[in-house]
């Protein structure tokens, strides 16, 4: 492959996963996450709800500032609970990543 065929395949990676992002991010506002407070989450559900592998896209949220993990109390917790890091279903732009 030519270093333009690989950075297509790259740029195609990316906006599937943005894609796949926006799929759950959006039904993660409609489970009542929101900006004001964490709220928790059914990830297999949002999984089986979607079609989209949500705990990869919720970690890509959470990397990329849409979204915030509910800090555990417990060491030993699983939390699954979030909010979002701002009021809008926009996304990080994908212009602003260094490839």
């Amino acid at each position: 492959m030519s270093d333009a065929e690989d950075f297509e395949v790259v740029l195609d990676t990316l906006i599937r996963g943005d894609e796949q992002q926006k799929v759950v991010l959006n039904a993660l506002l409609e489970r009542g996450v929101n900006c004001k407070t964490f709220a928790p989450v059914n990830v297999l559900g949002v999984s089986r709800e979607t079609g989209v592998n949500a705990k990869t896209a919720i970690i890509r949220l959470i990397e990329n500032g849409n979204l915030e993990r509910q800090p555990a109390t417990d060491l030993s917790a699983h939390n699954n609970s979030y909010r979002t890091l701002n009021a809008s279903r926009e996304l990080t732009n994908l212009d602003e990543i260094e490839l």
